[in-house]
């Protein structure tokens, strides 16, 4: 999903600025990934494309759902 659509509240404004600084300041390098776990619980992966190492970096993030 795009970052902005995940964090519409900036609710995680430094962790989204970090990935973003590591895709070299291009936001559309950067996506976040949803993963489900048990009951109310999920993982989000915000990852940037590193282009000059030419690898995925980025954050775990974990969340309880209500």
């Amino acid at each position: 999903m795009d970052v902005g659509y995940w964090d519409a509240h900036n609710d995680y404004e430094d962790v989204r600025g970090a990935v973003v600084a590591i895709a070299g300041g291009n936001v559309s390098l950067v996506k976040v990934y949803r993963v489900s776990g048990s009951g109310a619980r999920a993982e989000y992966y915000v990852l940037g494309l590193a282009k000059e190492k030419k690898v995925l970096e980025g954050v775990k993030v974990l969340a309880v759902e209500s």
